[in-house]
């Protein structure tokens, strides 16, 4: 078998998994299509690394439709120049790297820059240490540019800033941070060699690596393969216990595989210990009298309310940080009394321009004066909101007001403090799991699932990727997912109602 060439990324994809790797070179047919999550990730990354190339006016970009040998030679004789290069790629035997930013420093010597579309690269929160998959990844390229003759003499990363914010156009170099990494990507340098040796001999093996699950699967990144590799794992493993932690891979080790199974000589938090009964028993869980006090804290008419956002990697309006979250959607359903007729109003900007100001105004106009506003996980609802005091000022009062309204009315709490659970929930509270498990309604007919693909979508539609056959339709998807967000709201409450009366 021919020697495989690593690249960056598939040397990181080796780093987390051998058999992952050895399948997608071998076998790329058993890799999932990206999702449209995905895709705005990508896309977003090409993003962030043109404005990157800013930093640099009198960069050279290498452009990414050559091909591969004659990538390599433009990059070789663009060194001669001493400028900015903008994905260089040089090759050694058996690996490869395509640097994001080379810069020329004194003496012949060039500085790397690897940018990322992140603004939060710390291993911790005292941000003291870079994130290892990040350093892992500049010490290849290092090793990769030095062994093909490259003088580097510092490695920095940078990334977003989350500080930042837009006013009027967008500077670059207020947009990026810069961290010199050379000292902890220089420790790493030692090991790289070995380690492309050993992915390298491990490629050229005839049959896929024998690698069972464990935490790699999701770590430094959940796997694409991972649907593959986990068909065995039931859905009712000890990996669904709520707050398992680490202790679900002993018990998985250990031959233990469904919740059902778990050894009652361990502790278990009360949670545990419902998710534990209820799949012995396959008898539901109630507490009637924490689902009355939820219930006796909603107030007539209820407002049952969800908004999808966008959160753009490079800001897109003014009064925005990277990443921020931009409402441009919502969904409402009102309800006068138990039991009532039920309304709905909605509202999805129309891809022109900064959708705030008109979801500002549709929200206005659409919520009562009063009554309770319920949301699932209200606590995303409420900080879009007080961003939107600050951005709006002219909202503030109303917005402030309309907070108050979201008090006790959160629909997630009675579902994740297990005040009621059933088997099928399967120790999640999200709705996509609870609303199947308490009614005949889910997801599964919608052409839109997820609130990913949502946002995705629609920062594609602003930034002009959908063609234009296709927008109507979009629309409508967009429209129909956020409407049984709410909708799904609406049963949850009657199904409460009605189990509090049994």
């Amino acid at each position: 078998m021919k020697a495989a060439t690593l690249s960056k990324s598939s040397f990181s994809a080796g780093l987390q998994c051998g058999k992952r790797l050895w399948i997608e070179k071998h076998k790329p047919e058993l890799s999932p299509e990206p999702s449209p999550s995905q895709l705005a990730i990508f896309e977003q990354g090409h993003e962030v690394g043109s404005w990157s190339h800013k930093l640099f006016p009198d960069g050279i970009l290498l452009g990414n439709e050559l091909d591969f040998k004659f990538h390599l030679q433009a990059s070789k004789d663009a060194l001669a120049a001493r400028k900015p290069l903008f994905e260089p790629a040089f090759a050694i035997p058996g690996a490869y790297a395509r640097a994001d930013i080379l810069a020329p420093v004194e003496s012949g010597r060039w500085d790397l820059l690897e940018v990322k579309s992140a603004s939060d690269v710390w291993e911790d929160d005292a941000r003291t240490q870079i994130k290892a998959v990040y350093l892992q990844d500049l010490a290849f390229q290092l090793h990769v540019y030095r062994q093909a003759g490259l003088d580097i003499r510092r490695t920095y990363l940078v990334f977003l800033n989350g500080a930042y914010v837009r006013h009027g156009d967008i500077e670059p170099q207020q947009l990026f941070r810069r961290e010199d990494v050379t000292l902890q990507v220089e420790a790493l340098l030692p090991s790289i060699p070995d380690q492309v040796a050993k992915l390298s001999e491990m490629l050229q093996g005839p049959t896929v690596p024998e690698v069972g699950i464990g935490p790699h699967c999701d770590a430094p990144y959940e796997c694409g393969l991972k649907a593959h590799c986990w068909k065995h794992v039931p859905a009712d493993s000890v990996f669904t216990l709520t707050r398992a932690g680490k202790r679900a891979w002993t018990w998985w080790n250990s031959g233990v595989m469904r919740v059902a199974d778990l050894p009652s000589t361990e502790k278990y938090s009360p949670k545990q210990t419902i998710q534990i009964t209820v799949e012995r028993t396959r008898a539901s869980h109630m507490k009637a009298r924490a689902i009355e006090r939820f219930l006796e804290g909603l107030h007539y008419p209820l407002h049952f309310l969800d908004f999808e956002t966008i959160g753009p990697a490079v800001p897109m309006f003014d009064g925005c940080r990277p990443h921020a979250q931009v409402p441009f959607q919502f969904s409402l359903h009102i309800q006068k009394s138990p039991g009532g007729e039920v309304t709905h109003l909605d509202y999805l900007a129309d891809a022109s321009g900064d959708p705030r100001p008109g979801f500002l105004r549709a929200l206005l106009a659409s919520l009562g004066p009063e009554g309770s506003i319920v949301s699932y996980n209200s606590s995303f609802e409420i900080s879009r909101m007080r961003e939107l005091a600050t951005q709006f000022p002219n909202y503030a009062a109303w917005i402030i007001q309309a907070l108050v309204r979201f008090e006790e009315a959160d629909l997630l709490k009675p579902f994740r403090s297990f005040a009621v659970y059933r088997p099928e929930q399967h120790g999640s509270a999200s709705i996509k799991s609870v609303l199947p498990a308490f009614t005949e309604l889910s997801y599964d007919d919608l052409a839109i699932q997820e609130g990913g693909t949502a946002s995705s979508q629609f920062l594609r539609l602003l930034n002009g990727l959908i063609p234009a056959a296709e927008i109507d339709n979009l629309r409508q998807n967009l429209l129909s997912y956020c409407e049984r967000d709410t909708f799904a709201m609406v049963k949850l409450v009657e199904k409460l109602q009605l189990l509090c009366c049994a």
